[in-house]
């Protein structure tokens, strides 16, 4: 052993004979202690170093199960695009309730994420029961006319195009009395003394759409077929009749202005009301030209004169005594947020009718 050993160290011992005793050799509680310290042997006094005695440490792990091979399930992940419109009408009119069926039938469900929706607008930003689709207008010198535009949601843009088409819509009818046009009429066969020049567009009632037309022409061809007038030099004053009051009639049942249908004569005629049981229908769609009997019943029957005041009143509302005479051009300042409107010219309808009288003389 090391000569350089401290005494109160452990000290090895012979003994040739195993026992199951404590030995003579009184180690003593310090000494027991100083026994569970290894030590380094080999190195100076000055430099013995003991390092303590730490028990190692267990960590207990959960058992880990398997999953049989047989028993494995794979997921997977669908989309579903749902649309009102591939619903049953008939079932279900409202398209916010409704219910589908899918192509498919999908088990053990583990979740459902809405990724996207578009949800109905149902309600208009510019509406009747609101009162923000009529604009007072006034022109220098004449009555106050009401400006409309049709119910939706507008963006800026929107908007100014729709106050543009509203504020130069051009009025149906020229403002000719139907004795002025009767005279003129017999002798020309001409409808288009009835209409006024289009300003690019005319509203169509029917659709509830701006129309784009540019000639006078297609305005009569709404209403008449212009080979109906072929070879015909003279025109009874029924014929001017139902040339003049016909297209009052039409627009009146589009614009949903009411007058005597006169049924009970309606239904005694043959085929008329078996093919349009409903004489609207047969006003809208069946009418048959000039000598169409249940039009002239209408404006020159034996008691027509309360029909005829309601078509002549519709008549004039809806000429330029009625309807603002300037083109008016609308803008919209991105910056104040505000609308402009000017009216830097005579409407396009009138100028153009002016110059066409002009270059007849």
């Amino acid at each position: 052993m090391s000569n350089f050993m401290k005494p109160n160290m452990y000290a090895s011992y012979e003994s040739d004979t195993d026992t199951d005793t404590d030995s003579d050799l009184d180690v003593g509680e310090d000494n027991r202690k100083e026994l569970t310290k290894p030590v380094q042997f080999g190195l100076p006094p000055d430099t013995l170093t003991y390092v303590p005695y730490a028990p190692p440490k267990y960590e207990l792990k959960k058992p880990t199960t398997t999953t049989p091979p047989d028993t494995v399930t794979s997921q997977a992940t669908s989309v579903i695009v749902i649309n009102s419109k591939d619903r049953d009408r008939t079932v279900y009119p409202d398209p916010t309730f409704f219910t589908l069926r899918l192509p498919r039938i999908y088990r053990n469900i583990k979740s459902i994420n809405l990724t996207e929706i578009s949800i109905l607008n149902s309600f208009f930003n510019f509406r009747a029961s609101k009162g923000n689709i009529t604009l007072p207008l006034i022109e220098s010198g004449r009555s106050t006319f009401s400006v409309n535009i049709r119910q939706g949601t507008y963006s800026a843009d929107s908007l100014v195009s729709e106050l543009q088409s509203a504020l130069n819509v051009t009025p149906l009818f020229t403002n000719l009395s139907f004795t002025a046009f009767k005279n003129q009429f017999k002798a020309s066969g001409n409808f288009n003394l009835l209409f006024n020049q289009p300003n690019g567009q005319i509203f169509n009632y029917q659709t509830n759409q701006y129309d784009t037309a540019t000639t006078t022409s297609q305005i009569v061809a709404q209403y008449f077929q212009q080979q109906e007038t072929f070879g015909i030099s003279n025109f009874t004053n029924n014929q001017c009749a139902v040339a003049y009051y016909y297209p009052c009639m039409k627009q009146m049942i589009l614009q949903k202005i009411s007058f005597d249908l006169h049924i009970d004569y309606y239904n005694t005629l043959q085929p008329e009301s078996t093919l349009y049981p409903n004489p609207l229908d047969y006003i809208l769609f069946g009418f048959q030209g000039l000598n169409d009997r249940y039009i002239t019943f209408l404006a020159t029957g034996f008691n027509s004169a309360p029909n005829i005041t309601l078509f002549q009143t519709f008549h004039d509302k809806n000429t330029f005594l009625f309807f603002p005479v300037n083109q008016y051009t609308c803008l919209y300042n991105n910056q104040t947020g505000r609308f402009q409107i000017t009216a830097p010219f005579i409407n396009t309808s009138i100028s153009t009718d002016i110059t066409n009288q002009y270059n007849n003389y």
